[in-house]
């Protein structure tokens, strides 16, 4: 399990190196996730907007140049809006038993992490409260600069612009 998402980028020598392994790869609005990193000090990308929609758009190119049944792909905004479900999804891909128990993160998540404020949403329950960020914090300048950089990216991945 490895969550890094810049590994995308990587995605090709990835499944060579591991053959066997399948990949989860859960995509979000890029203008979303440069809202979120905006504040957090390890994503230098998004210190600059432009910086930030070239680097999602290399990473969703790299990933749909890719065509491989080993790789489960879904939205962010999906899994958020109906997790159960596509748990399931990405379980039964897995070969992986499902259960209503796994919803419970505080069955599975003890990340001493989520005691710190970075990291305190680590034990919530998955919820929508991070999905159009972007309409509330950047402006529609902003939002223009990045679909310019990124509309087919997010076209192809069935984000409206």
């Amino acid at each position: 399990l490895e969550k890094t998402p810049q590994h995308i980028k990587k995605i090709k020598f990835i499944l060579r190196l591991f053959p066997k392994s399948k990949v989860i790869h859960i995509y979000r609005d890029g203008r979303d996730c440069y809202i979120s990193g905006k504040n957090a000090k390890n994503i230098p990308q998004s210190l600059n907007l432009k910086t930030y929609a070239k680097y999602w758009k290399k990473c969703i190119k790299n990933r749909l140049e890719v065509k491989s049944k080993k790789i489960f792909d879904t939205s962010y905004e999906t899994l958020v809006s109906d997790p159960k479900t596509i748990l399931t999804e990405i379980f039964k891909f897995l070969n992986v038993e499902f259960s209503d128990n796994q919803m419970n993160m505080r069955n599975y998540s003890h990340d001493k992490r989520a005691q710190t404020e970075a990291f305190k949403r680590l034990n919530d329950k998955i919820d929508s409260s991070s999905v159009n960020q972007h309409l509330k914090y950047m402006s529609k300048e902003e939002i223009q600069e990045f679909n310019d950089i990124c509309s087919d990216q997010l076209i192809k991945l069935g984000y409206n612009l």
